[in-house]
């Protein structure tokens, strides 16, 4: 559920540096969330956020308290014209609000987000239901279908990871 002082919001310059430190948490550690495996500045964070933003992808944060607890954003699925209708979508959280449904309200409001801007696909790569089952259980809640398994596609931390590639047709979706 959602918490109940949680305010989901666009991002703005001033949350980069906190932004960049919810996702640095992801680094470096046995965390397969993302396959990044050295932090990037929060000057490469700023750059990110804002090409995101100049392409008209929604960059959205939940705050708490005034505190940025979670941010998700979409961003192209590939760079061909064709895909223009296709997005990814990445949501990262504070691990001590990981499981308090602040991915969910992220997720919901990016959702919500893309259907009213005409997109009609979203591609989450995510790791599985076995080296991270928070987050792909989180995108099945919301309809998304495992559309394919890459083996072995990473290696970090020593080991070999598999990602799952999920996809929701975004005219199915119902906004909640």
């Amino acid at each position: 559920k959602e918490p109940m002082a949680l305010t989901i919001r666009d991002i703005s310059p001033a949350d980069i540096a906190r932004v960049h430190e919810i996702y640095c948490c992801y680094i470096g550690t046995e965390d397969v969330a993302t396959f990044e495996e050295e932090p990037p500045t929060v000057e490469e964070m700023s750059i990110r956020s804002e090409e995101i933003r100049t392409a008209d992808f929604p960059f959205l944060c939940a705050e708490l308290s005034d505190v940025v607890v979670g941010y998700a954003y979409a961003s192209p699925f590939k760079e061909r014209s064709a895909y223009r209708f296709s997005c990814s979508n990445s949501i990262y959280c504070d691990p001590a609000f990981v499981g308090k449904g602040v991915g969910s309200a992220l997720l919901s409001h990016l959702l919500t987000r893309l259907k009213g801007s005409g997109m009609k696909q979203v591609v989450a790569v995510v790791g599985t239901k076995d080296d991270n089952p928070g987050t792909h259980a989180l995108h099945m809640k919301f309809g998304f279908a495992q559309v394919a398994l890459l083996p072995k596609i990473g290696f970090k931390n020593d080991r070999w990871i598999d990602r799952a590639y999920l996809q929701l047709d975004l005219d199915e979706y119902q906004v909640k």
